[in-house]
């Protein structure tokens, strides 16, 4: 190791050397270096050990893949100390790094590990000693880094919005919409549905989603659905034993009017037909108006 790039590397590791490059500095002798031990990350006398790996390790190493690996914070803005975040990210992270045994034994749930990892992520030993190659590699890793950064930050972004259609159901208070939920699941996804029990919460509702990566266009259907269907439910549970059978023809133009107003108000027709006959023998309005219109066109016919 050359003297001056080596005191250089060794001078700016100590107690006072920032939280985020000392991980990163763990991480990448853990995964590439793994025969120097350093012990696991926090452990008394993690510095003392990282300092004498970087003995044995070439600085140039560590300079240029510090320089093309460590983009600014600003980047990492979107990261928050949210748990189920955090928890994604790690798990997408592992997979994608394939980090040694010492990373993974250390694992925590927290923005600085989920940073660390990122930082880990497309680094190499390999050496550039040319200038102009160091240059163009430094910033070609960078660019790479940041378009990693912005799919990672996409998908997280997409798997977040898919979760939230579904929150509907989240709602202890109202055990009927996990009723409604799993009598539409049924229907709708008769194939995820076979040898399953019926969801008894939320998580079990989500998790069957995401584990089958079902698009959010199919998740805003089968809420849609379960909207309706729960709507459905209530009202039969709030007129429960107060109901009498009553069979009726109208006319088709009657029954389609009848199925566009339960739709658009998601009520069943039965209750339509119960709002508007109540509304009705209260007002005393357009039955009244109706036969009025049918004398006065039967009063015409008969003077022609």
């Amino acid at each position: 190791m050359p003297n001056n790039l080596a005191q250089k590397t060794l001078k700016s590791v100590s107690e006072k050397t920032d939280k985020r490059t000392l991980i990163w500095l763990w991480m990448f002798i853990s995964k590439y270096f793994s025969a120097i031990p350093i012990g696991s990350y926090g452990m008394p006398g993690m510095i003392e050990k990282i300092q004498k790996a970087l003995y044995e390790i070439h600085p140039a190493i560590i300079e240029q893949q510090r320089q093309a690996n460590l983009l600014e914070a600003s980047f990492y803005t979107w990261i928050k100390d949210d748990i189920e975040q955090l928890a994604w990210l790690t798990e997408k992270l592992i997979n994608f790094t394939n980090p040694s045994t010492p990373i993974l034994q250390s694992m925590h749930n927290n923005r600085d590990y989920v940073i660390g990892l990122l930082d880990l992520a497309n680094s190499t030993t390999i050496i550039n000693y040319d200038s102009r190659a160091i240059n163009e590699y430094i910033i070609k890793s960078r660019q790479s880094k940041k378009e990693l950064v912005h799919q990672i930050k996409n998908e997280w972004e997409k798997h977040n919005n898919e979760k939230k259609v579904l929150e509907w159901f989240n709602d202890k208070k109202e055990p009927v919409r996990l009723e409604a939920g799993w009598h539409v699941f049924k229907k709708q996804f008769s194939n995820l549905a076979q040898h399953r029990a019926e969801f008894t919460n939320y998580q079990e509702l989500l998790y069957v989603f995401d584990s089958n990566n079902v698009p959010t266009i199919d998740r805003l259907y089968f809420l849609s659905s379960a909207k309706k269907r729960c709507s459905k439910l209530k009202n039969k549970e709030k007129y429960k034993g107060e109901k009498v059978q009553c069979n009726v023809e109208i006319s088709p133009s009657a029954a389609n009017k009848l199925k566009k107003l339960s739709a658009k108000h998601q009520l069943s027709q039965a209750a339509v037909i119960e709002i508007l006959l109540n509304k009705e023998y209260e007002t005393n309005t357009f039955i009244p108006e109706a036969l009025g219109s049918v004398r006065k066109y039967c009063g015409r016919r008969r003077s022609v």
